[in-house]
């Protein structure tokens, strides 16, 4: 069984391939606006073949919107002759996997944050029940004053890109410990949860969005 997944959710990207039994290869790059340039030549850096690929895994967000749409455009564009499944994750379930399987995770709660523009941050809760982690929440859009209301006890920051934003996040969460250690969602993590999801039988993405929370908004522009 080959599986192959793209995870460009933040400003570090990556690919990952996973053949049969081996262990899981990975293409690790910065997230640039030109994502196409990265994504093909890792691809063929890993010798990733289409037509020899039984799956495919993808972050869905949310995360740098371009990137993610990127990620998207390239996967459908490989797998659209083939029409193998695709298992499309959110990224921040992404990155809590990945700090579970790593063990690194020091607190009952994890709050899971990425920028989502406007002062505002996207956001997921998880905490361990019986042994597991578990999503407690939905992914939201909350503003800083309203993180005290989610999160009431000892909770873990962790996040794409959250440096910036450490202060607001420590002053509207005081009893929070921070991750030093930048974390990002990984391509590898993403395979990973994807094959797994697989072996238990778990359907496969019927349709592909990214995970974007807002209403859209358009601009008409008049050509006079």
């Amino acid at each position: 069984m080959t599986g192959v997944a793209i995870e460009i959710s933040s400003s570090q990207g990556g690919v990952a391939l996973l053949r049969g039994d081996g262990p899981v290869r990975e293409e690790i790059f910065p997230s640039h606006r030109n994502h196409a340039c990265e994504i093909f030549p890792a691809l063929e850096r890993l010798g990733v073949e289409p037509k020899n690929t039984d799956f495919w895994a993808v972050g869905l967000g949310p995360g740098s919107f371009t990137g993610i749409r990127a990620a998207l455009a390239s996967l459908k564009g490989l797998n659209l002759p083939f029409q193998k499944p695709v298992y499309g994750l959110n990224s921040h379930d992404i990155l809590a996997g990945e700090m579970a399987a790593t063990g690194k995770i020091t607190a009952p709660t994890l709050a899971v944050l990425s920028d989502a523009r406007r002062g505002e941050f996207y956001v997921t809760a998880y905490a361990w029940l019986e042994g597991e982690l578990t999503k407690v929440n939905d992914t939201a859009i909350l503003a800083p004053s309203q993180l005290p209301r989610k999160f009431f006890g000892s909770t873990q920051i962790v996040g794409p890109d959250l440096e910036p934003s450490r202060e607001v996040l420590m002053t509207a969460l005081p009893r929070a410990h921070w991750t030093d250690e930048i974390c990002f969602p990984t391509a590898s993590r993403t395979l990973r949860m994807a094959h797994k999801l697989r072996l238990h039988g778990n359907a496969p993405a019927e349709t592909l969005e990214p995970i974007y929370l807002r209403d859209m908004q358009y601009v008409k522009c008049v050509v006079r």
